[in-house]
């Protein structure tokens, strides 16, 4: 966090410096503007009127003070937010494949959403806060010193015994806030499986089961919340009463003093004014340590997923064809997949990856995308072993083809050239005509399009286009097929097969001969079971 923290350290000093310039005016203010009583009842010579004119000028130097605070506070607390959502998200690409897909959606949703924007509220925005009522302090025990030393002891007491309530509710908070994260995950989870699962609890026509599943996970989340939200009223409520206690002992004490003449009647409101003030100004610091103190586990919750990003990446080597496995075996615990598996793959020949429901088609996809790491023999490239290439490496030169490929909000040449700064568009339409996305891309044109903007079959066309456009020598397609009506499968078939310039591994569950004879070799995964 202190890396955040420097990087945007002028406007939190900003905040700070113009946030005790507020309270030094307010202080002028209540000292200033008292005196007006004394000057009426003749108790000392003065002007009336330049007592109003200096108050009201203090007023507005002390509200332009403090819009100048808040602004440069609150620029603090976005700029520091929008970075720490943004290093996380590209330390999430930059991971291991492998470690992303162990995680859950729901975790990464709380980590960027939620978690982030606790820090953002209970720690980012109350940071300038804190720092600032330390200085708005060191202002009002000066002036109140200057009016009378029993004062400030009377108001000090006040400001001690804030500090043990801040310590007991500190810690509370802060595990409340873990179990409101925990739970926020789970039920993002039961959310998204809800919603996955639309056609399949519709069909079931047992919805109240599934609701029940998620009323379950709601009630925690909302329980949660409820606990959170009570005990940080109740601190609020018990900093509230003793800034009420304070200021009776305060009238209490300057009455007794104005009666016996050490004080005058403009002293005495100028007191009440400034312990009032600042016993508020104080409560409210000791709630902004509690906020930050609360959120030292989410802070490094957060902080501990985002990598070093700004470290230097070696430089890597673009893997090249032929890829050959030997011996490749893989297991999930005791339960073998596949064993002992030897193949060549070659350049520009086709390969389809047949077998039954679950034999482990797409297990065979995922190591060679480096997902599923853990498995036994050796694949190697024809300049090097598969392991002393990074992922980024792999992806200079494979693409993979998911089954249920995504379509982003974005024009449909952006979703082909995938954020390239250099687009060629000619390429592009030229790609487009290819794969037959034409008469779609005229119709769109430049508009955006969304994932529910194309069929089934456009979507894998789609796909299929982008990794043209990257220009890799090796796809990897998952069940390219699945899902399709058949003419539209028939037309995905009938691309792949043109693609003879290129080295491909069909993974498919058609197991039609004639199909299957349009491939240059055929692996039965069940030939590589123990």
């Amino acid at each position: 966090m202190k890396k955040y923290i420097l990087r945007y350290k002028k406007n939190l000093i900003l905040s700070v410096i113009f946030g005790v310039i507020e309270v030094y005016f307010i202080y002028l203010y209540c000292t200033v503007s008292t005196k007006i009583i004394d000057v009426v009842l003749g108790n000392i010579e003065g002007s009336a009127s330049k007592i109003v004119i200096h108050s009201i000028l203090y007023v507005l130097i002390a509200c332009l003070s403090y819009y100048i605070s808040q602004r440069n506070g609150k620029l603090f607390t976005q700029y520091i937010s929008s970075d720490l959502r943004h290093d996380y998200l590209e330390g999430i690409i930059n991971t291991k494949s492998s470690s992303f897909f162990g995680k859950n959606k729901g975790e990464y949703i709380t980590q960027v959403d939620q978690n982030v924007d606790q820090l953002r509220l209970n720690y980012l925005m109350t940071l300038p806060s804190a720092i600032i009522g330390i200085g708005q302090a060191i202002v009002y025990i000066i002036g109140l010193y200057k009016i009378h030393p029993y004062i400030l002891l009377a108001t000090i007491f006040f400001v001690i015994f804030p500090g043990g309530v801040s310590k007991v509710f500190s810690k509370r908070i802060s595990d409340l806030q873990i179990l409101r994260s925990e739970n926020y995950s789970s039920y993002i989870d039961r959310l998204n499986e809800f919603l996955d699962g639309y056609f399949v609890i519709k069909e079931s026509k047992n919805k109240e089961y599934f609701l029940k599943k998620f009323d379950i996970d709601d009630n925690k989340l909302l329980k949660s919340l409820t606990h959170l939200n009570v005990s940080i009223s109740m601190f609020g409520q018990t900093l509230f009463s003793i800034n009420i206690l304070s200021s009776l002992l305060v009238t209490y004490i300057c009455s007794i003093m104005v009666k016996n003449q050490y004080l005058q009647l403009s002293d005495l409101l100028a007191s009440l004014k400034l312990v009032s003030i600042s016993t508020a100004t104080l409560a409210d610091s000791f709630g902004y340590l509690v906020n930050i103190l609360s959120t030292k586990k989410i802070k490094e919750m957060v902080i501990s997923e985002i990598p070093d990003i700004e470290e230097s990446k070696k430089e890597g080597k673009t893997p090249q064809l032929d890829l050959k496995l030997n011996n490749l075996s893989f297991a999930y615990g005791d339960i073998k997949v596949f064993d002992k598996m030897d193949l060549d793959i070659e350049k520009a020949k086709s390969y389809a990856i047949i077998g039954n429901s679950g034999s482990g088609k797409s297990t065979l996809a995922k190591i060679l995308m480096k997902v599923n790491e853990d498995y036994g023999g050796e694949i190697s490239f024809a300049n090097g072993d598969f392991k002393e290439f990074s992922e980024e490496d792999l992806y200079d030169n494979i693409y993979y083809i998911p089954q249920n490929p995504i379509v982003f909000e974005d024009t449909f040449i952006n979703n082909i050239a995938m954020g390239d700064d250099g687009i060629d568009r000619d390429r592009i339409e030229g790609i487009i005509d290819r794969v037959g996305l034409s008469r779609v891309y005229h119709e769109k044109k430049d508009g955006l399009i969304k994932n529910g903007s194309l069929s089934g079959g456009e979507k894998k066309k789609l796909e299929l286009a982008r990794a043209l456009y990257k220009g890799s020598d090796l796809l990897i397609f998952d069940e390219p097929t699945s899902g399709l009506d058949p003419e539209s499968a028939r037309s995905i078939e009938g691309l792949i097969e043109s693609l003879d310039r290129l080295t491909r591994i069909v993974i498919t569950h058609n197991q039609d001969p004639a199909y299957l004879q349009s491939f240059d070799h055929v692996i039965n995964i069940e030939d590589y079971k123990s």
